[in-house]
């Protein structure tokens, strides 16, 4: 798995709506704050593989 992280600059700019974007902070940071169309998975779940993601998809 890959992750890319790029500067807030740029995230800014992207098409929001059209992505799948992954929030991986704890549960209670996501519920305080998120991107609306944001899915949340802890890093802890996605690491101990409780969570799989689609591999046909960017995030």
């Amino acid at each position: 798995m890959t992750f890319n992280l790029i500067p807030l600059e740029k995230f800014e700019k992207l098409d929001i709506p059209r992505l799948d974007v992954l929030d991986v902070r704890p549960r209670e940071q996501f519920e305080s704050f998120h991107i609306p169309t944001a899915i949340n998975i802890p890093i802890d779940d996605v690491e101990d593989g409780k969570f799989e993601l689609d591999p046909t998809k960017s995030y």
